[in-house]
């Protein structure tokens, strides 16, 4: 198939079409993503009044979204409950830690995304914070039927800390430039070292992922 004009996405004609109907699920999914860059400067501002279910691109209504999360903790049954944990709030602070408490109201929203991709979550963050955040990142991909997955990239041993090899996959570009990916699982000697009680993040700093 040849197209006029070669600005235009294959993915979005043929994903219009009845014949391809897996490609029209795929090009559904793209264009449900939806690109956050939080920007702690903003997320500390002070916004509007009034609650509002998501987060802005810069994270700007950070408030806003709080305070919708909290109202439908206080409108949800007991076992409903489990919006942003309000000891984590407490601890973070929005205005001193916003970047933590963006990522908990994006992740743990009313209606969170299926697929949610996070890079770098240290960035601005507290050292202390980041296994808190693995932590909770593991709830809320694993609580419930239908929980989003989660993708995240990191530089940081402290938020490897708080994973399991299994969880942790190692990306590695090879000579010929392509890169390949694998678990740390795979490594017996890792898997061994954890499970002896040494922190992954520990291993990864010591050079046994690399």
């Amino acid at each position: 198939m040849e197209f006029d004009d070669n600005r235009r996405l294959g993915i979005a004609t043929l994903g219009a079409l009845k014949r391809h109907p897996r490609i029209s699920s795929f090009r559904q999914f793209v264009e449900g993503w939806y690109l956050s860059y939080f920007a702690p400067d903003a997320a500390r501002s002070l916004p509007l009044a009034g609650p509002q279910r998501h987060l802005s691109v810069h994270g700007d209504n950070l408030g806003n979204v709080v305070q919708f999360m909290e109202r439908q903790r206080t409108l949800a049954s007991p076992v409903q409950r489990q919006g942003i944990p309000r000891t984590l709030l407490r601890a973070a602070g929005i205005r001193r830690n916003a970047e933590v408490v963006c990522l908990l109201a994006y992740a743990r929203g009313s209606a969170p995304p299926p697929f949610i991709c996070v890079e770098e979550p240290e960035n601005g963050l507290h050292h202390r914070l980041l296994e808190i955040l693995a932590r909770e990142f593991r709830d809320q991909a694993t609580r419930r039927r239908n929980a989003p997955q989660l993708f995240v990239t990191t530089h940081q041993p402290y938020f490897v800390n708080a994973l399991s090899p299994r969880e942790t996959w190692i990306p590695e570009k090879g000579i010929d430039g392509f890169a390949t990916i694998r678990r740390a699982s795979d490594d017996a000697v890792v898997e061994s070292m954890v499970n002896e009680g040494l922190p992954l993040g520990s291993l990864w700093y010591s050079d046994y992922l690399d």
